[in-house]
């Protein structure tokens, strides 16, 4: 190959910087992450009393309204593993608390969990009030 058609190469065999690509993507955005959560939940919510209603006009409209009622949870699904990461939002404790009410939407969290939660928060602060940090840090 000659130096011309080096220089020539398309810009797909060229590397591409991709930490400066998607940097702008990196941080959270709290309207864009409220507007997606209530798009969601609408959404979802629509389909499932369309859901109830196509009950008296037939199976097969039920069935139908099914389909992108599951895409519905799938998405619902999505945002809390965004929030689990802690990705979601820029707020922890708001990804803690949204993360655990979509998960009570579709039953995701059992009871003893909830509980679990409560003890470590307690056992965090009580060890921010000592002036420890978690050992595990």
């Amino acid at each position: 190959m000659s130096p011309e058609t080096a220089e020539q190469e398309s810009p797909a065999t060229q590397s591409v910087d991709w930490n400066a690509m998607l940097a702008p993507y990196r941080r959270p955005v709290m309207w864009k992450s409220l507007f997606q959560l209530i798009t969601t939940a609408v959404l979802l919510a629509g389909f499932w009393f369309a859901i109830l209603w196509s009950l008296d006009v037939g199976y097969w409209l039920t069935l139908l309204l099914a389909v992108p009622a599951a895409f519905m949870v799938v998405r619902l699904f999505m945002l809390q593993h965004d929030c689990g990461h802690g990705s979601f939002f820029r707020s922890q404790k708001l990804n803690n608390i949204v993360g655990t009410k979509i998960k009570i939407v579709y039953g995701r969290v059992h009871w003893e969990q909830l509980l679990r939660n409560v003890r470590q928060t307690r056992y965090q602060e009580a060890l921010k009030i000592v002036g420890l940090s978690r050992p595990w840090q």
